[in-house]
């Protein structure tokens, strides 16, 4: 199995978890996600949305979701974000079109059977600031040098400000 399709695995086992927690927040009367299709949802090829939640008022809100493994925590323990999805070719990234009204991002524990960090982010918020701090931000773009073509911007939780948070449970 390739290390792309074990970061979906791993994203697919922890969406009761995940499941929970929005039920915690938002109260829904369901949750829809468009993975597992052999063809990409339209609005998650195009606009980077996972899925939506349709509130009781019956409002719908659209969110995009990553799970990381726990070295990732431990080393890292950052919110990234797609920039380019392939830098040579300059294929815009989720940074460019995502258009989910909020991001979950959530840490696994070792032995991968539940989160144990996580953090719901206002991605309107965080995208206007990076938009007007971007001679800031710039500088730091990292290629992923695990599977594939892409960079990513990287943010550390403590510098993201606060009201960009609307959740988050940290692992102390």
């Amino acid at each position: 199995m390739t290390e792309w399709n074990k970061d979906i695995e791993l994203a697919r086992k922890m969406m009761p978890f995940i499941d929970r927690i929005y039920g915690e927040i938002f109260n829904p009367q369901f949750i829809i996600r468009m993975s597992g299709a052999e063809i990409p949802h339209p609005l998650d090829q195009y606009f980077g949305i996972d899925g939506w939640i349709e509130l009781k008022s019956g409002c719908i809100i659209t969110f995009q979701e990553t799970i990381r493994r726990y070295e990732a925590y431990k080393k890292y323990n950052d919110f990234t974000i797609e920039h380019w999805s392939n830098v040579p070719l300059k294929r815009k990234g989720d940074w460019f079109h995502i258009a989910a009204e909020f991001y979950f991002y959530g840490y696994v524990n070792k032995e991968e059977t539940m989160i144990i960090d996580w953090h719901i982010v206002r991605l309107f918020s965080l995208k206007l600031w990076v938009t007007e701090n971007w001679s800031k931000f710039r500088k730091r773009i990292e290629k992923n040098k695990k599977h594939s073509r892409a960079d990513f911007l990287y943010f550390s939780w403590e510098e993201l400000p606060k009201e960009f948070i609307l959740k988050e449970a940290r692992d102390k």
